[in-house]
């Protein structure tokens, strides 16, 4: 028998979850270049050394990040409908969650791309996404062009919208998927 996790491992795994959830809020409102411990730290409501604790060190603490936004925006993806006819609707609420009430993921995840350039250990953990949209694509087309297409279209798409102010709500999303997967099957058509 199994007993839940007391004292200081749940204490632990609890302040580790505010302070990632801190540092995409962080990011959210201030970008990575205000990504530090003691900033971290201080939007979470602990001790400045709590971040460097429980993230480590600053490239640690970016992969941390990184990866609670990967798993947020895959997990979402991987529980969209299998009927391509369905993905544009499933993926428009997605993608308006992420530009709205979930910005400061979306807007961390495509920083941390740019980022990625000169940070290699950054690579792979970013390179879940697209495997992830590419695997949404799939279900659309089983030409690997076209998948490629769409799945850099949707990224393209996440990246204007999140300059954008008002960010668009899922129907103008949706149209806009809409329009890309129809096109897609015109070309693979004709």
């Amino acid at each position: 028998m199994t007993f839940p996790a007391r004292g200081r491992p749940a204490k632990s795994q609890q302040r580790r979850r505010r302070l990632l959830d801190a540092a995409l809020r962080v990011i959210g409102r201030s970008g990575l270049n205000g990504l530090t411990h003691r900033a971290v730290a201080a939007e979470a409501g602990l001790p400045s050394p709590a971040a460097t604790y429980h993230l480590g060190g600053i490239d640690d603490m970016l992969l941390a990040v990184l990866r609670e936004a990967n798993d947020s925006y895959i997990a979402q993806v991987q529980t969209l409908p299998d009927a391509p006819e369905e993905i544009p609707r499933a993926l428009a609420k997605v993608m308006a969650n992420g530009l709205g009430q979930d910005r400061g993921r979306a807007v961390a995840e495509y920083q941390f791309c740019m980022m990625a350039a000169d940070r290699p250990g950054l690579r792979e953990e970013l390179q879940r996404w697209p495997r992830a949209l590419d695997a949404v694509a799939a279900r659309c087309t089983p030409d690997p062009a076209a998948r490629l297409a769409i799945s850099a279209a949707i990224d393209g798409l996440y990246v204007r919208m999140l300059t954008r102010d008002p960010p668009p709500d899922a129907e103008e999303l949706h149209a806009a998927l809409e329009a890309l997967i129809r096109g897609v099957k015109a070309t693979e058509a004709g």
